[in-house]
């Protein structure tokens, strides 16, 4: 079902009030690298907002990843942890 332009603004306001564009994050398989959130969009195919992020060690290089992706628990090391954590 194709969502309409007020819809899809809604889906990227909510976004924003969970993720701070400009704010940094940790991976958990690159803890010592910090990266920074760039943008929040739209994927066309699935109409769902992703995040849009760089690694502090590859300027220019930008990542997208699905919102719900982005904060999804992970199993690593035989533990559940976030796959991203936010830096203070």
């Amino acid at each position: 079902m194709k969502k309409s332009y007020e819809e899809l603004q809604i889906l990227l306001t909510n976004a924003s009030e969970q993720i701070k564009l400009g704010s940094y994050w940790t991976h958990y398989k690159n803890p010592n690298k910090k990266y920074e959130i760039k943008d929040l969009v739209i994927i066309e195919e699935t109409e769902k907002v992703g995040i849009v992020y760089e690694s502090e060690d590859n300027p220019g290089i930008k990542f997208l990843r699905p919102f719900e992706e982005f904060f999804e628990d992970v199993e690593f090391e035989e533990k559940i942890i976030k796959r991203f954590r936010p830096l203070s």
